[in-house]
């Protein structure tokens, strides 16, 4: 699949870039070895360590910005954000719904979006916040807080008429 690319500020960039500075801003960002929320070792934007990672991560250790960019990517190709991202580049959509739908991809596996009435009700334009927001409390581990708030603000986001700002500059776009 060709990657998706976004109008940002008057240029075209991946969405993968301005992806990855919402996950940073949402999820936060650490170059060492933490303890996520379920208690399993994480590292970067969220990234749950394996030990199939293309090289070895060890607690204590500081790793450049660059390896935990590489553990973002192979994140964001497993997920196959593009592929779901992808279904909202039109009109209707801006940038904001595709962070909002992609941020839920990367909480909660594309598994399960694939298959949802959320991604049906998104596509279809059937939804509003209010019945995005019904249909999260509805379907999504209510038990755990802390997600249902993350999906509510991103929707939040996704809905909004002001394009989303990361509240720094971007790095240059990759090639």
């Amino acid at each position: 699949m060709t990657a998706v690319t976004i109008r940002y500020k008057g240029d075209k960039i991946p969405f993968k870039d301005l992806f990855y500075q919402y996950c940073k801003v949402k999820e936060g960002y650490r170059n060492s070895v933490y303890k996520d929320h379920k208690g399993f070792d994480t590292i970067g934007v969220g990234h749950l360590i394996t030990g199939k990672e293309p090289f070895q991560i060890f607690a204590g250790k500081t790793y450049d910005d660059s390896q935990i960019k590489q553990l973002f990517d192979l994140d964001y190709e497993r997920l196959s954000i593009d592929t779901y991202v992808s279904e909202l580049q039109n009109e209707y959509f801006g940038y904001n719904m595709m962070l909002a739908v992609g941020h839920f991809i990367w909480a909660h596996g594309s598994g399960q979006y694939h298959t949802s009435n959320l991604r049906a009700g998104i596509i279809n334009a059937t939804f509003t916040l209010d019945t995005v927001i019904e249909y999260l409390d509805a379907n999504w581990d209510l038990k755990s807080k802390p997600n249902q708030r993350v999906n509510r603000e991103d929707f939040k986001v996704g809905f909004a008429a002001t394009p989303w700002e990361p509240g720094f500059i971007l790095p240059s776009p990759s090639n």
